[in-house]
């Protein structure tokens, strides 16, 4: 969590071009465009409190699918699955 209070969920940039994002629970405060990804923002309830943030996703193609997610600047976790057609 930062100094302000908040958490960022970064999802990486390439990811987020192969899939619409159709619901986020709960809503993040704001959300920032950067050059590796959207920020999604979530005011915390608070510091010692886990969250859990859950993403409606629907791909935009078949395949396998790649990406990114970190938590601030931390460490990004690769991920990827396989859409059927």
């Amino acid at each position: 969590m930062g100094p302000d209070g908040t958490a960022r969920l970064r999802i990486g940039r390439a990811y987020l071009r192969d899939v619409q994002v159709r619901r986020i629970t709960p809503e993040p405060d704001h959300a920032e465009v950067g050059p590796d990804g959207i920020d999604f923002v979530f005011r915390a309830r608070s510091p010692r409190l886990r969250a859990t943030v859950t993403f409606a996703l629907q791909p935009e193609r078949p395949g396998r699918i790649r990406g990114r997610v970190s938590l601030g600047d931390g460490t990004p976790l690769r991920f990827g699955h396989f859409v059927y057609p």
